[in-house]
């Protein structure tokens, strides 16, 4: 791409200027090229080829193969061979996103029915984009080239020609409609510009987003133009700027990504998508489709609620808005490494085969050091120079200095350590032999952590990708569209949805990746630690693993607690309406808690505020009592897993313990009351009851109307002839 400079357009927002005007389509390529002119300069370039070409094992020239054996020196005396260790490492960190995929879950406004059907309508979207678009290749896609590169880019944007053809009703003339759909692709940092200088990095003001797109696919949609161009060959000023532009190949070459002079059959050419984000000075934004610095092909609003751009980085470079990687740092210790390797192999290859000597005067020949398990007789004196002869001795010039090995495995341990790259996550068997389930999902958690960043932001842009995706079918969606809902036992059902389906949605929450649960060795864990644990409490633990939360466990037992608070307080002011006793409620635990209150000195010195509480806690007795007008009946009883602590005998009319086949419990404090056994080992369990008056100073008789009749003598039991329910004691 040429270097020339656009003037700036100070004195107007270059984002405002006339639609499809040559100056406009100046600025935006003068932005473009002004962040090439910076990735040189700053020396970042560099910095992101070497990784790339180290990352695929590519020569300085990006022509030249380094997977196999090099040679160097000027007989070729030293072999060149280029560790793996750097890809490797990556592609342990992608096997770890691959394994734990993000869960995406739609958030409506409300949880009214309507919403909650939308959430899930929503969800069977999201799937099958995940599927059909290809996003789930697209986000490995996006954490290698921000492996690589330090930073990677999404770009969704609707394609209003895609789709499905649908005819529009007669009363608009019949024409064909699309429905439309999403483009998706991943963008390197060479692709794409941005305002460095918004405070928020994930949303600058402005992108120009390089993607290539077919030649004649262009001259299809854009050719037959009619403004003046080049008449000598019969063709418009579009038609000509498309036909003369540079071919894809030819902008990667000038990166040392391809070869320049490579004569291929490359029919993209780049294109340029400038977005202009809502703001003050722009209230409508702006999408336009630029050519080169004089042609702009689409000029119109934005029609979203923001680009379809997205970035994604593993960490920030503070000041300067731009990406960075742990990967970086690994490189001069990538090439070292292979250095050393080199020096080992060279050194193997030279001297490994077998060397001897032997004196020049020997009788030893070649032949009979070659042949196999052979008898080799010598003359050991030499007579014309009256000497010894040694025998043939073999040399051992292969011998390596331990240092170059030691220094190999030092480097390849530093590696490692600026890169994450972990045994574990590599699957080396002996990281974790001999180790249970448990332990081993625990050291991939841990393994994992390293990389909690760079999955951290992947899991941000998928947030943003999928609301971004909802958001624009809200605004696109016109025409009925077809998607796959998930039903019972993963059977898929179809269903046709248009925006107005959709309007309750206004966010999709992403939920990171959980390692005891989405992987293999976390699985085994869960299987060893729900082996012979009974049905309820497997439930407990499996719904804890998957919703990661306590409170569906705790929730119900906590409400009932500060429940039973809001009583004790509402009885503890006279001022307040007595609270209401409930037929469901749990009886034996609100009178053990109201009893607890209501031992409190504040208590006891009211009398207003006591009986107050006795009041209450009998009818919590009264619900808990076969026979009482009060009483909760058998079906609540049980569907609320209590039993009745006693019942009115119908002969006598008196309270007794238990039911009236023998069972059930006694309040605290009364009659028939047996504190439950103690746990063995330990202290007894539950709350010691307190010691009944003996001078019946609080007790209270309960004053129940409507009392059962005597089937005997046809008369109404009373609390005169002695029945009475069991008195609370405080």
């Amino acid at each position: 791409m040429k270097t020339q400079r656009s003037r700036r357009s100070d004195e107007k927002f270059w984002l405002t200027l006339p639609q499809y005007s040559a100056e406009f389509a100046a600025e935006a390529m003068a932005r473009f090229r002004a962040k090439w002119e910076r990735l040189r300069s700053t020396k970042r370039h560099n910095r992101m080829l070497r990784s790339w070409l180290m990352y695929y094992k590519y020569g300085r020239n990006g022509a030249c193969d380094d997977t196999e054996i090099g040679e160097a020196g000027k007989k070729g005396e030293l072999l060149l061979i280029h560790s793996s260790r750097y890809r490797r490492n990556i592609q342990d960190y992608l096997a770890q996103v691959m394994q734990t995929p993000p869960e995406p879950r739609p958030m409506a406004l409300n949880s009214d029915p309507e919403s909650q059907a939308q959430s899930m309508l929503c969800q069977g979207i999201l799937d099958w984009y995940r599927r059909v678009g290809h996003l789930e290749a697209q986000r490995t896609e996006r954490a290698e080239v921000a492996a690589v590169m330090g930073e990677s880019f999404a770009h969704a944007r609707w394609d209003p020609e895609l789709g499905d053809k649908k005819r529009a009703p007669v009363e608009e003339g019949g024409e064909p409609v699309y429905e439309g759909d999403f483009v998706f692709s991943v963008r390197t940092p060479y692709e794409v510009a941005h305002e460095r200088t918004s405070a928020d990095k994930s949303r600058p003001g402005w992108w120009v987003v390089q993607e290539p797109m077919n030649r004649w696919d262009l001259l299809a949609q854009f050719g037959d133009d009619e403004k003046e161009g080049d008449p000598e060959h019969g063709m418009g000023q579009i038609e000509s700027a498309i036909r003369g532009a540079q071919s894809w190949t030819e902008v990667m070459g000038e990166w040392d990504f391809e070869d320049a002079n490579n004569e291929e059959h490359d029919d993209s050419i780049p294109i340029y998508w400038v977005y202009g984000d809502l703001s003050k000075a722009l209230p409508e934004g702006r999408r336009a489709l630029v050519l080169d610095d004089s042609t702009v092909l689409l000029d119109t609003g934005l029609d979203e609620d923001r680009p379809g751009v997205f970035r994604c980085a593993p960490s920030e470079v503070i000041l300067r808005n731009e990406g960075h990687t742990n990967n970086f740092h690994a490189m001069g210790m990538q090439e070292a490494h292979s250095g050393q390797l080199s020096m080992i192999l060279s050194n193997q290859d030279a001297f490994g085969g077998s060397r001897i000597k032997s004196p020049k005067k020997g009788s030893v020949s070649l032949e009979q050091l070659a042949a196999n398990l052979s008898l080799i007789e010598y003359d050991d004196w030499d007579s014309e120079n009256e000497r010894e002869l040694r025998p043939p001795e073999v040399m051992d010039l292969a011998n390596t200095s331990p240092e170059l090995f030691s220094m190999a495995e030092m480097l390849g341990s530093e590696i490692d350590l600026a890169m994450g790259g972990s045994p574990v996550t590599r699957g080396d068997p002996q990281a974790t032999k001999g180790d249970s389930g448990a332990k081993g999902a625990l050291l991939l958690a841990q393994a994992q952590q390293v990389y909690g960043g760079a999955i951290q932001a992947l899991l941000a842009t998928d947030e943003e990708i999928f609301t971004h995706i909802i958001a624009s079918l809200r605004r696109h969606a016109t025409v009925e569209r077809l998607t796959t809902l998930a039903g019972t036992a993963n059977v898929f059902a179809a269903q046709e949805y248009t925006n107005q389906d959709l309007d309750r949605i206004n966010r999709v929450l992403v939920e990171r990746p959980n390692a005891a649960r989405d992987t293999f060795q976390g699985r085994m864990a869960i299987a060893e630690m729900l082996s012979g644990k009974p049905k309820d409490e497997q439930e407990r633990i499996t719904s804890l693993i998957y919703t990661g939360r306590l409170e569906p466990q705790t929730e119900d037992v906590e409400h009932a607690r500060l429940s039973r608070e809001r009583e004790n307080q509402a009885l503890r002011d006279p001022s307040a309406e007595m609270p209401r006793v409930l037929p469901y409620e749990d009886h034996m635990a609100h009178l053990q808690d109201h009893r607890d209150c209501g031992q409190s000195w504040e208590v006891r010195a009211n009398p207003e505020i006591a009986e107050r509480f006795l009041v209450h806690m009998r009818e919590h007795i009264a619900k808990l009592t076969m026979g009482s007008p009060g009483y909760a009946g058998d079906e609540i009883l049980m569907g609320s897993l209590q039993k009745p602590i006693g019942h009115i005998d119908p002969m006598s009319g008196q309270f007794k313990p238990g039911m009236p086949g023998g069972g059930g419990a006694s309040p605290p404090g009364g009659p028939g009351a047996t504190p439950p056994p103690p746990k063995p080992g330990g202290p007894p369990s539950g709350p010691p009851s307190p010691p009944k008056p003996s001078n019946g100073e609080n007790m209270v008789k309960v004053q129940t109307p409507d009392m059962p009749t005597n089937p005997a003598t046809g008369e109404q039991v009373s609390p005169g002839n002695g029945a009475a329910l069991p008195e609370p004691v405080i």
